[in-house]
């Protein structure tokens, strides 16, 4: 969680912003407006970065202020406090790719499943997994999104990052220290900027046919129509099943957790490890009802739920609440 710093006086940091990046810099941007959950408070400042100067640009500026910042991607797999983000919001708009051979290099701002159509126009294969999966490159690499028993980290051949010394280095796969839904990326704070894979020529149909049926299958099970931030709690490994990994939603199935609902926060029907926001719900009224279906699973399994989606922002009286939910 990354509540950003101290402010400076308003108008000495809003006038050196505007200074630097003129009407690409929003205040007070709603960032329910940016995130697929449609929660959140309000960014002090919001950029849009549609190249990887201005995305550079952004987060110097924020150091060189004293500023908090996150770079925003699709907005999936978050969840925004409701007090909002006191600092810079830097809106990841850097989409371009392009495909060579088997390989698919892209800004880590593309749509992932843009990227998704982009392998099966070049009957590439081995991303077929990803298809439907909500977000960016960026966002992917960082949580190492994964699912059909494919991830995303099995494909990175090399990669573009900004790190925290402000040097541009090319890196590979073992820089990020992969783990299941999680990277290096997720404590390091530094920049991601591109991405190549390495895929493998297949057959066109069928590469097709794979990946309608993986969307056919999230349509079907996944909430589609009603804003929602993906898996809530993330899977584990069971020691009472010889470390197999298990799905959250199982054990949440079996204390009723579609039933549950606080305000406007409720279960999807489909999936009990899904949230929903059912037209006015509150960063507050997810984390009430995380809090209880992880003290319902802790009481009837002895196992500790631990949240998979990201947590950003100021979330004021509920921050206690929040660390029970993540640890």
């Amino acid at each position: 969680m990354d509540k950003g710093t101290k402010r400076m006086k308003p108008s000495k940091v809003k006038w050196q912003l505007e200074d630097y990046f003129g009407e690409n810099l929003l205040e007070n941007e709603p960032l329910s407006k940016h995130t697929s959950f449609r929660i959140g408070g309000v960014a002090d400042y919001f950029l849009i970065a549609n190249t990887p100067d201005k995305l550079i640009g952004g987060i110097n500026r924020a150091k060189k202020l004293g500023l908090g910042y996150f770079v925003l991607g699709g907005g999936s797999n978050i969840l925004v406090g409701d007090n909002g983000f006191r600092g810079l919001v830097i809106k990841n708009e850097c989409k371009e790719y392009f495909c060579e051979d088997e390989y698919i290099t892209a800004q880590s701002g593309a749509l992932l499943n843009d990227i998704v159509d982009l392998s099966a126009e070049h009957s590439l294969s081995g991303l077929e997994f990803a298809a439907g999966i909500w977000g960016t490159m960026g966002g992917a690499i960082c949580g190492n999104a994964g699912a059909f028993g494919g991830s995303i980290s099995e494909l990175l051949g090399k990669a573009v990052v900004y790190d925290i010394k402000g040097d541009i280095s090319i890196v590979d796969k073992d820089y990020f220290h992969f783990g299941y839904r999680r990277s290096a990326l997720k404590e390091s704070k530094e920049l991601l900027l591109s991405v190549t894979l390495k895929l493998r020529k297949g057959n066109r149909s069928e590469i097709k046919g794979l990946i309608d049926r993986h969307r056919s299958i999230r349509t079907e099970r996944h909430p589609i129509d009603i804003p929602s931030a993906g898996s809530f709690f993330k899977n584990f490994k069971n020691p009472a099943v010889s470390g197999m990994k298990t799905a959250a939603g199982w054990y949440l199935e079996q204390i009723g957790a579609r039933d549950f609902r606080v305000g406007d926060a409720g279960v999807f029907k489909k999936h009990s490890n899904m949230f929903v926001n059912h037209g006015n719900a509150k960063a507050s009224d997810v984390i009430r009802l995380a809090a209880e279906l992880k003290r319902r699973v802790l009481d009837k399994f002895g196992l500790n739920l631990q949240m998979e989606v990201m947590p950003v922002g100021d979330f004021g009286e509920y921050t206690e609440l929040l660390k029970f939910i993540r640890l």
